[in-house]
Formats: structure tokens, C-alpha cells, sequence
């Protein structure tokens, strides 16, 4: 017979179980999380889970405002509600920090699939290495993509698309601010030898002096002008390089499998 600690501890059981729709039931689910959390994040979460209908929702903060953050408490969630077949499709160099993220901060276990892990669990004799009730699959858009057959016939609870480009959008900020930076100021640099070099004229005494003045002035308003030319050229290959990232952005997400998304979390041009 249960004693009263048993009744209660069944009666958190099947809270944790229920829909994770308000914040009573979030706050059970993520009470051990190793996280800061912020009221726009909790709002967000909350906006996830009620949104069946639409299939999920899109994350679409700025910059450091903590989609990971978002997705965590969702996932934390679902896990809490016995939920587990889960799924998480991120961008190959960011499958380590999200088993990192999750695993310490959300104490959700996790495995990265990729061809090695997966050939192997298959000769431990695991049939469909993405069917797993016990752990978070996390693999790469990449392998999602080639193991679409197995990843179709799991009966998924989440199926989390993290198909986000912030760190190549962030790489391709920083290099064009610093190459047009670093020019512009080469170009400052220069008009100041030729404001320099033109009182120098102005004050020759020689005739010599007289003569190889302009040919400074001239020299430097030339150096100048190339800088501006290399200033222009380097925008266009920064107009190049973006557009090249959109059209790769673009032709990844046309090959998305038919894989339910609960939420992704949306890259961001300024």
C-alpha cells in the first residue's frame, strides 16, 4: 500500500506528464535547469508549446538573447512529459555545444549521430540508430539528409530543425567591417601625407622643391585613388560573398525532408 511521500511523488509524475502549456508546468519541468532565465525566453517557450496547430514555431531573436535557451526549456518539457523521441538537426560545428548546452544545463542526455557512431550502434545491434527513447538525437543537416529513410520511419515527438547560419552571417560581418575599416583607414592616412605635403609646397623655398612637390601630391593622390578603387572592389566581393551565403542558406532549406518541425531557430542578415 502507498504511503503518502508515494501519492505525492506519482501526483508530480503525472503533472510533469501533462501538457506543458503554462507556466505552473514549465516551472516543474525545468526546476533543475543550470540556467538563468529571462522572461522573453519563458514567453517564447510557452508560445512553442501552444502551438500545435501551426506545427511549431520559429525562434527568431536577435543575436546572444538565447534561442538555445528557448529550445532547451521546450525540449526540457517535452522530455519531462515522456516525450523522448527527439530530434535536434543542427549545423556540423554546433553538434558538441548542443550536447554540452543540454547536457549541463538541462540535464537531458544526448547522442551525436554521424557515420562512425552510427555504424556502430548498428553492429551493437541498434536496427535504426535515430530510434532512441532514451536520449536527444543530434546530428547535421548533412546527415539528416542522407539518412532521411531511417529518420522517416521514427514515430518522432520533436523533430527540432536548428538550421540557423549565425556564425557564418557573424564571420561575414566581422571580416567585411574589418577589410573596409582597415582601408578606409589607409585612405584617411593619405589625405592627411597630401594635406601635409601641399603646405610643404606652398612653403618651397627652392626650385627644386618647387618641382618635386607636385609630383608627391600627384604620386600620393594616385595611392589614394587605388585605395578607393580597392575600398569599392572589396564591397563587391562582400555583396558576393553574402549573396553566395543567402543562395547556399536557401538551397539547403529546398532540401528539407518531410521530418515534423516543432520549432527552428531563424538566421538573421542586417
Amino acid at each position: 500500500m502507498g504511503t503518502a511521500y508515494h501519492s505525492q511523488y506519482w501526483a508530480h509524475a503525472l503533472s510533469l506528464r501533462g501538457s506543458g502549456g503554462n507556466i505552473e508546468s514549465l516551472s516543474r519541468s525545468i526546476a533543475n535547469a543550470r540556467v538563468d532565465l529571462n522572461p522573453h525566453q519563458i514567453d517564447a517557450a510557452l508560445f512553442a508549446l501552444r502551438s500545435p496547430l501551426s506545427n511549431g514555431a520559429i525562434f527568431a531573436d536577435e543575436v546572444g538573447l538565447g534561442k538555445t535557451i528557448e529550445a532547451g526549456i521546450v525540449l526540457a518539457q517535452r522530455w519531462a512529459e515522456r516525450r523522448r523521441r527527439i530530434l535536434i538537426i543542427v549545423p556540423a560545428m554546433l553538434r558538441k555545444q548542443w550536447q554540452q548546452e543540454l547536457d549541463q544545463k538541462f540535464y537531458l542526455p544526448c547522442v551525436v549521430l554521424d557515420t562512425k557512431v552510427f555504424n556502430r550502434l548498428i553492429k551493437d545491434g541498434l536496427p535504426n540508430p535515430f530510434d532512441q527513447e532514451n536520449r536527444l538525437v543530434i546530428c547535421s543537416y548533412h546527415f539528416a539528409s542522407a539518412k532521411s529513410a531511417e529518420i522517416s520511419r521514427v514515430p518522432w515527438d520533436v523533430a527540432r530543425n536548428g538550421e540557423f547560419f549565425d556564425e557564418e552571417v557573424l564571420k561575414l560581418d566581422r571580416w567585411s567591417e574589418d577589410l573596409k575599416q582597415g582601408l578606409e583607414r589607409e585612405i584617411k592616412e593619405i589625405d592627411k601625407q597630401i594635406r601635409e605635403a601641399r603646405k610643404t609646397s606652398a612653403l618651397a623655398q627652392s626650385l627644386q622643391d618647387k618641382l618635386e612637390a607636385p609630383k608627391n601630391i600627384k604620386a600620393l593622390e594616385k595611392t589614394r585613388n587605388n585605395k578607393r578603387r580597392e575600398l569599392f572592389d572589396a564591397q563587391d566581393a562582400i555583396d558576393a560573398q553574402r549573396e553566395e551565403l543567402i543562395e547556399n542558406i536557401e538551397r539547403q532549406l529546398k532540401q528539407r525532408r518531410s521530418v515534423q518541425t516543432l520549432f527552428c531557430v531563424r538566421w538573421v542578415l542586417k
